[in-house]
């Protein structure tokens, strides 16, 4: 009877091994498919290049402009904000439309930079609305809802990493 009693307890702890194997295999499935899930691939460091229509490269003074500042940059991070310096604010997506909300412009908030700038009202319609950005069906390019200026030049950023 003692080595009954020894066999169905082995056997229940086998039982329970098994069950609680399955249920840890079952749980780090759920994990490596919830990690693996479609993370927002809008995050991290987006480069931007201008392509200037044939009348803007009419212009010598914009052309020397374009070539002498620094590309643009977009950074969008994790926790929902972005950088594009001087620029900095909150951002969120439904799935190609991303609209990004300026809440600082030069480290100042955007009520602060207005009333400081010399035309508050060009600035005010400038910043204290979303900017909208359309993100192509690829997912790699991103351009503002807009498309392209009058004129017909254009702006396109592409991520980086």
């Amino acid at each position: 009877m003692n080595a009954n009693v020894q066999t169905a307890g082995w056997n229940s702890i086998k039982l329970w091994c098994m069950r609680n194997t399955w249920a840890a295999v079952i749980l780090l499935g759920c994990f490596a498919v919830a990690g693996c899930a479609k993370k927002d691939n809008l995050v991290g460091k987006w480069v931007g290049s201008i392509k200037l229509s044939q009348a803007d490269k009419q212009n010598p003074k914009l052309v020397d402009a374009i070539k002498s500042m620094p590309k643009p940059t977009i950074e969008f991070k994790d926790d929902h904000t972005f950088v594009m310096p001087p620029i900095e604010g909150t951002w969120s997506s439904n799935d190609a439309v991303i609209s990004m909300q300026p809440t600082k412009s030069g480290g100042k908030s955007i009520s602060d930079f207005v009333a400081n700038t010399p035309n508050p009202a060009a600035a005010r319609a400038g910043l204290e609305k979303p900017l909208t950005m359309k993100l192509d069906d690829r997912r790699k390019t991103l351009t503002p809802a807009s498309g392209t200026n009058r004129s017909g030049s254009s702006l396109t950023f592409t991520k980086v990493d």
